[in-house]
């Protein structure tokens, strides 16, 4: 069974949902990146049948201000009540801590924050686990100014993340990242997105994103809620 990553992402996006973790495991350690001359928390989740052996390696789903989704959105319960109900199939989940994280996330640091994830986070876990180094077998995650940076490393990488979700991205003040998809050449970029019709200005922004990207010839798969 494979694992439907959009599944993933909108759940993780939407509901909250409690139980346990079941036979799944949770790596935790410190990362050096030579870019930016720093260690960053990192956690890995595998779930429960994960084989470092298996022939045909696994999804992978990298989460933006990551640790937020493991405390307070509950990430790892979210892959625990799918799986037992088999709504999807086995992957690894990177957590990224950011260590400044206006600077890194929404403003001048996150062309070398970027960098980082790409040339040096993920040819790390590439070795480290059997994850599948296919574009289209990765996701990069994240909302508010997280979502911001995944758009705007999904576009600087295309040939590392061919996914990209987006929860009420916050490309404010500085647009230089919604400005890249208007005025940019089309990159190879699949997007999924959610926001709510409270977030102002968030969510006239993001309409405005996701008009701008179908009208160039992205998929784009959205839901704006209520509230």
């Amino acid at each position: 069974m494979k694992i439907n990553l959009v599944l993933v992402a909108v759940i993780c996006l939407t509901n909250l949902f409690f139980g346990q973790n079941y036979g799944s495991s949770l790596d935790h350690f410190n990362f050096y990146s030579e870019i930016r001359s720093r260690e960053y928390e990192i956690k890995v989740y595998m779930t429960e049948n994960y084989d470092v052996n298996n022939p045909e390696k696994y999804p992978s789903i990298y989460f933006q201000d990551g640790f937020l989704y493991l405390a307070n959105i509950k990430a790892t319960t979210h892959f625990a009540n799918l799986y037992n109900e088999n709504k999807i199939g086995d992957f690894v989940a990177i957590f990224i801590k950011p260590d400044e994280r206006l600077e890194e996330l929404a403003f001048f640091q996150k062309g070398e924050f970027s960098s980082f994830i790409a040339t040096e986070l993920v040819p790390f876990i590439d070795s480290s686990y059997n994850t599948s180094n296919d574009p289209a077998k990765r996701i990069m995650m994240g909302l508010s100014y997280g979502g911001n940076l995944s758009a705007y490393l999904c576009y600087r990488y295309p040939n590392v993340f061919r996914n990209c979700a987006l929860q009420s991205a916050a490309f404010r003040p500085m647009y230089d990242v919604f400005n890249l998809y208007f005025n940019g050449e089309k990159r190879d970029i699949d997007f999924y997105a959610i926001w709510g019709t409270d977030e102002r200005p968030i969510d006239a922004d993001m309409r405005r994103y996701r008009d701008a990207l179908i009208d160039k010839g992205y998929s784009f798969v959205w839901e704006e809620h209520d509230g």
